[in-house]
């Protein structure tokens, strides 16, 4: 995501993104995407080419050919040949404000594979949870589906970040180091009032009762009282230790991208 504007060089005023017109469209666009494609490989292959020259790449084994620098060149041409796919998502619908947009994004940051109500039922060894079909006539309606323990949790793992990865990463005026300092400027040039924390919103019965380790029910109000807390271990605890299945490579497992969704296999996969 890009922003619509933000604090000129000299942070006195505020400067919006100029919309372009695409070449015979009427559409305005920010970025054009063709270009992209062709600056995004051109960087993407140039540091490449940086590495295999300042000797950083580990090409051993089936790639120790590649050393020669004559090969590498050789090996990278056909990628500098053809054109490299870069999509920029519209809006969900021509109506959506940014709200809606951020929404619409926060559901593939913040969520899992596969949601807890889609789980349906676990018994001997084996898991069954709801599906989208794959008949157009009944509209793609939900169906269950049973799947082994093992292999079920095989292709949750999947979805697991290798070592080193994010879902998302901010730069510029948004990265960690200046996000505090940038979005304080850009409040104070759009007139927007500070946006309260989380603890001022909350009443301070309510975060009296927290610090003392009580909750009460969302229904009748009732104080509840914990009977036990177990310590959930993290999966990347689990995945990254000696306990790990066979079939998890913590530093370079292939995703293989018809895992990746959890709708139904053909009878002969």
């Amino acid at each position: 995501m890009v922003p619509g504007g933000g604090p000129s060089l000299d942070g006195q005023q505020w400067v919006r993104s100029a919309h372009r017109h695409h070449r015979g469209r009427d559409k305005p666009y920010l970025v054009d995407n063709r270009l992209l494609s062709d600056r995004f490989r051109d960087k993407f292959l140039a540091g490449l080419r940086r590495l295999h020259r300042d000797g950083k790449l580990k090409l051993t084994d089936k790639w120790s050919y590649l050393q020669d620098s004559d090969a590498f060149r050789d090996w990278l041409q056909p990628m500098s040949d053809c054109a490299w796919v870069v999509f920029i998502e519209p809006p969900p619908t021509q109506d959506a404000n940014p709200e809606h947009v951020l929404k619409y994004l926060a559901r593939y940051l913040t969520g899992g594979p596969i949601s807890d109500r889609r789980l349906i039922d676990h018994q001997d060894g084996e898991v069954t949870f709801w599906v989208r079909g794959h008949d157009k006539q009944s509209g793609h309606q939900r169906e269950p589906y049973t799947l082994a323990g093992a292999e079920f949790t095989r292709r949750w793992a999947l979805h697991i970040l290798p070592k080193g990865f994010v879902k998302s990463r901010c730069f510029g005026g948004f990265s960690c180091r200046h996000r505090g300092t940038y979005l304080g400027r850009c409040r104070t040039l759009l007139g927007a009032e500070p946006a309260e924390s989380a603890a001022a919103q909350t009443p301070p019965a309510e975060l009296a009762e927290a610090s003392a380790g009580t909750r009460r029910c969302p229904r009748c109000q009732t104080p509840l009282t914990r009977l036990g807390q177990d310590e959930r271990r993290s999966w990347r605890e689990i995945l990254n230790g000696v306990d790990r299945p066979w079939w998890y490579d913590p530093y370079g497992h292939a995703i293989s991208w018809g895992c990746l969704d959890w709708y139904r296999e053909p009878p002969d996969g």
